[in-house]
């Protein structure tokens, strides 16, 4: 479902190049669940950033269902990102002036493709399933740190992605919230027919994923 190939990412300055990411490949199996998991500043999020279209690696490939992304350039490659990938962040990034239901349907307003009613049934189906009917008209400020990630992976999969990335969903959660995301995270998997990658540093959250990618100064070492 997805391949990386060779992936390389460099940043230059003046004194030396900062080699972030050397040489990953790997697969990833459709509907799975799968950890990239290692220390703080091994370049878990900047290889993140590369599978889901947001940070071109210097070199090497990376194929989403046989298309290669970076081979897609400027609003083809935008196009296919919002089409294909949800983002789930470490800081769920809701719109305080919104409710947990319009935060979850503005990405659909802003796509623009299907009816209000259509909508509104496909949010429906997602409150339902994220357990979100209580807290579905309140503001992120009157929910739990578990009820806005819940949110935030609500609103990543709207558009109904192929691929979810989630980068350290759980790091500001205690130990219950981190296992009940982790266990609708299963139950997205099954219900949406998602793909799911998280980045954590938590080898309690890795041990729960079918594979876990080990990484160590930008290499995978395991």
């Amino acid at each position: 479902m997805l391949k990386a190939e060779k992936l390389n990412k460099i940043i230059k300055n003046k004194s030396h190049d900062l080699h972030i990411v050397k040489n990953v490949s790997f697969t990833v199996d459709e509907g799975s669940i799968s950890s990239i998991m290692g220390p703080s500043g091994c370049g878990k999020t900047t290889l993140l950033g590369m599978l889901g279209g947001i940070d071109a690696p210097n070199s090497g490939r990376v194929l989403l269902n046989g298309e290669s992304l970076y081979e897609k350039k400027g609003s083809d490659l935008n196009a296919f990102r919002v089409r294909n990938i949800g983002y789930v962040l470490q800081d769920h990034h809701l719109v305080n002036e919104l409710n947990c239901y319009e935060n979850i349907l503005l990405p659909l307003l802003f796509a623009n493709e299907h009816t209000y009613k259509e909508n509104e049934k496909r949010v429906g189906e997602l409150i339902e399933a994220l357990k979100l009917s209580k807290v579905k008209n309140r503001f992120p400020y009157q929910m739990s740190g578990g009820e806005k990630q819940r949110t935030a992976m609500a609103r990543a999969l709207t558009r109904r992605p192929r691929l979810l990335l989630a980068d350290e969903p759980t790091g500001n959660l205690d130990q219950m919230n981190a296992q009940n995301v982790m266990k609708l995270l299963n139950n997205i998997v099954e219900t949406f027919k998602v793909t799911v990658i998280i980045v954590t540093h938590d080898k309690n959250i890795a041990d729960q994923c079918g594979r876990v990618f080990q990484m160590l100064d930008g290499e995978f070492v395991q």
